[in-house]
């Protein structure tokens, strides 16, 4: 079972291989869908996709998924391919469109956070509209990469959106610039999402660097990392809490909400 992003012409290169049929190994592309942090409960729930080139060989595998209680859906190599790409350009082109109405609002003065609230407010249409931050991660990011490379190279649509997103942190960066003067932010969260440790493909990440290179003196905090997996220092709050009244939560783990901000100078990424 092939379970990582692999486009479909790698695939067929792997099923070519005779050493599959001198073995008697059956080959299906049954690809990961699974969010970073969920696996234990996800699995159970959403079905497996089985990707074939052949749906007779499909017993083994769905029996394999029928052992765990998993239900599956048998399909081809190029369906499962393509589903796999599509599921992960989808959801970044979803939290990508609320930035670019973010930046929108962002250069005409309005306050989008705001614009969020009221619009969604006992309005069920937008109940479930993504909060405005980064769109990182080890699958979004490089699933919507190779989508476009593999089916859509000369998408404008999609090169858009990965540009809203390139304006996104730049705007962030102005607003740092204009709004902290003394250059020192304590920086909340790291990871690429709320109450996770992974640093893969982390816009916070990202942004700490070029915020120092920005000449800023960057105090990060990230309760869910330590020292070992970062080539700088983390620092718990309450240690450097009085160092600035500059606070920007790039990543919003639940453990920020306890802290007291009420005297702080606050700016949010988002809610992500």
């Amino acid at each position: 079972m092939l379970r990582s992003t692999v486009a479909i012409n790698e695939i067929n290169n792997i099923y070519s291989n005779t050493l599959l049929n001198e073995k008697d190994i059956k080959l299906a592309y049954c690809p990961e869908r699974i969010a970073e942090g969920k696996g234990l409960v996800e699995i159970e729930k959403i079905p497996q996709i089985i990707g074939l080139d052949d749906k007779d060989n499909s017993e083994p595998f769905v029996s394999f998924f029928s052992s765990l209680g998993i239900k599956s859906h048998v399909t081809s190599f190029e369906n499962a391919a393509f589903l796999k790409l599509f599921s992960n350009a989808y959801r970044y082109s979803e939290f990508t469109l609320v930035n670019e109405f973010s930046n929108i609002a962002n250069k005409n003065n309005i306050d989008f956070s705001e614009i969020i609230k009221l619009a969604s407010l006992d309005y069920p249409r937008l109940s479930h509209i993504p909060s405005t931050g980064f769109v990182g991660g080890p699958c979004l990011i490089k699933d919507t990469k190779t989508f476009k490379n593999e089916y859509s190279n000369e998408s404008k649509v999609i090169t858009a959106l990965q540009n809203t997103n390139s304006e996104f942190m730049d705007l962030i960066l102005n607003y740092c610039t204009k709004n902290f003067e003394d250059k020192k932010i304590i920086q909340l969260g790291l990871s690429f999402k709320p109450n996770s440790d992974d640093i893969r493909s982390s816009l916070s990440l990202e942004l700490y660097k070029k915020l120092n290179k920005n000449g800023f003196k960057v105090f990060p905090v990230d309760p869910n990392l330590n020292d070992e997996n970062l080539e700088f220092e983390l620092y718990n709050y309450e240690e450097i809490q009085d160092i600035t009244n500059n606070v920007l939560i790039s990543t919003f783990h639940d453990e920020f909400k306890k802290f007291d901000l009420s005297n702080k100078k606050v700016f949010t990424v988002g809610n992500k």
